[in-house]
Parts: C-alpha cells; sequence; structure tokens
C-alpha cells in the first residue's frame, strides 16, 4: 500500500452476553470480503448495556512529515 490507498473497514456488535465483535478491512478498490478477518466475545457486564458511537483517529509520531488525510465516506449505527 501506497499513500493516497483507500481502505474499507467494518465492525459489527451483536448480542449481549456474550457480545460478539468482528472486523474486517479490504482496498476500497476490492469487493468487500465475505469472511470477517477478526471475531471475539465479551460477557464484561458493564459493557452489556446501551452506549454509543465514536470514532478516532492516529497518525503515528514516527510518520513522515506532511499533510495526514483522513476520509470518512459514511458510518451507520443500526439495530438488526
Amino acid at each position: 500500500m501506497g499513500p493516497g490507498t483507500s481502505i474499507s473497514t467494518r465492525l459489527q456488535v451483536v448480542g449481549t452476553n456474550p457480545t460478539t465483535l468482528r472486523a474486517k478491512a479490504w482496498l476500497s478498490s476490492s469487493a468487500e470480503p465475505s469472511a470477517w478477518m477478526v471475531t471475539g466475545t465479551s460477557t464484561t457486564a458493564v459493557l452489556q448495556a446501551p452506549g454509543s458511537l465514536g470514532l478516532l483517529s492516529y497518525v503515528s509520531g514516527s510518520a513522515a512529515a506532511g499533510a495526514q488525510n483522513l476520509s470518512i465516506r459514511a458510518v451507520r449505527a443500526v439495530t438488526p
């Protein structure tokens, strides 16, 4: 991957006790993979309640100097 490469991501959070979290990422120029890349579960009681959605970006201190761009095309939260 080089500068300007677009990456799509999908995160799914489903259920309570346990809550299942799944994630995948792919080059935006490719089709979305059908399989999840990472899957995990949580039974932590405090996390089994309604919450909120947030986004965070991070640029490493060792990243090359210059402009860093983050573009978010869409964010969607739905109740299954």
